[in-house]
């Protein structure tokens, strides 16, 4: 069984390989399966293999089961039925976030007799050694000839750890900091469980970000640093109260990211590493921090011209930099108030005529994103008898 629930990032995952039992007559599947099977009840299958997420669920039916069809089924949450998969093993779309060998910090190895291998720095080491007939008593031998006897008891000093489960005839071996090298396993001189294999598990060491703000204003780098895993990529983000920016990934143990700071209300930002490990988030650090300014005010539109024609006023003007939103006031000789919010890509708007004399004069000005108004310029216009 592999499973993970990461309440956080709203994940859930698992993956077992178990005895599955299928109540045929409940999948929906009359379409794609033989009326001898439907008709059989009940169908049970030894070691399949089952994936499920927040996606779904895949059932991986191999050759030899019994069963006359070969391949995958799976439910998506929400849909009406099945699928069913033939001849092909898809459940790793549902495993995705699991950890699993070259995804979330795991390199699986079934070693060959009893002996594996430590690369240098790793942080740790799970063994399973398995035995005949129950769960071997085992002592361990360093690279450089020591002999490591794991204590059984879990304790703040113990560099190794022994537990063995006789249900299924394997004791599991935990090593904190391993000296790289070769290490072998031997049953214990006089224990009556002789070793008949083992399979270990080479923890990855955790990813370390450390990351700089610099520029000033708006014009803003963020220089980092990444020691990671290959399976593990790292993006940054700026953060403070609702706010929250993605500024971008990092490419390479080192780089400069290049960012404009998200609108919002000034002062101090912290700079995140978004951590993620085969899919399985990996956690946000804080690596960073600066003071973000308080957003430019807008400044005074330009080129503002009112024109009088026949049916309309039309009005021109370029749009006040530093705007999200273009505010236009309308007064009109007949009695007419009028306001309208603009986006500032819009330069141009009519104003209906109502009588022979009619008149206007317009005010337009800037809204920044946090609401604060620009100077304002006006023009005006009136229509000829």
């Amino acid at each position: 069984l592999q499973a993970i629930v990461d309440p956080r990032s709203n994940t859930f995952g698992g993956r077992i390989k178990s005895d599955l039992v299928i109540h045929v007559s409940k999948l929906g599947l009359s379409s794609a399966l033989p009326s001898s099977v439907l008709d059989s009840g009940d169908i049970t299958l030894p070691s399949e293999d089952i994936a499920i997420n927040t996606k779904g669920f895949g059932v991986y039916i191999p050759f030899g089961s019994g069963v006359p069809f070969v391949g995958t089924i799976t439910y998506n949450w929400g849909d009406p039925a099945p699928v069913v998969h033939p001849f092909v093993d898809v459940t790793d779309d549902y495993a995705n976030g699991l950890p699993s060998a070259g995804a979330a910090g795991a390199h699986a190895h079934a070693a060959a007799g009893e002996a594996f291998d430590v690369p240098s720095g790793a942080p740790a080491v799970a063994v399973d050694v398995t035995g005949d007939g129950g769960a071997p008593a085992v002592v361990l031998t360093a690279p450089n000839g020591t002999q490591v006897v794991p204590s059984t008891t879990l304790s703040a000093g113990a560099s190794a750890v022994a537990f063995g489960d006789p249900s299924v005839n394997t004791t599991h071996v935990g090593l904190k900091n391993p000296a790289p090298g070769r290490w072998t396993v031997s049953q214990v001189e006089g224990s009556s469980v002789a070793i008949t294999g083992l399979k270990y598990v080479v923890g990855e060491a955790r990813p370390t970000v450390s990351a700089k703000v610099g520029g000033h204003g708006t014009t803003r780098t963020l220089t980092y640093r990444v020691t990671a895993p290959k399976n593990v990529t790292v993006a940054f983000a700026e953060q403070t109260g609702q706010l929250f920016h993605r500024l971008g990934a990092a490419k390479g143990a080192s780089g400069t990211l290049r960012f404009t700071p998200a609108i919002g209300a000034p002062g101090k930002r912290s700079i995140v590493a978004l951590i993620d490990n085969g899919g399985l988030p990996h956690g946000r650090p804080v690596v960073a921090s600066y003071v973000a300014p308080a957003p430019a005010r807008p400044t005074r539109a330009s080129r503002l011209r009112v024109k009088a024609g026949a049916k309309a006023f039309t009005v021109s003007f370029s749009a006040p930099r530093n705007a999200l939103h273009t505010l236009v006031t309308i007064v009109a000789s007949d009695g007419r108030h009028l306001q309208k919010v603009l986006p500032v890509r819009t330069h141009t708007l009519s104003i209906p005529v109502i009588g022979f004399k009619d008149g206007v004069r317009v005010s337009v000005a800037g809204i920044s994103a946090t609401g604060r108004r620009g100077p304002a310029v006006s023009a005006s216009a009136r229509r000829a008898t």
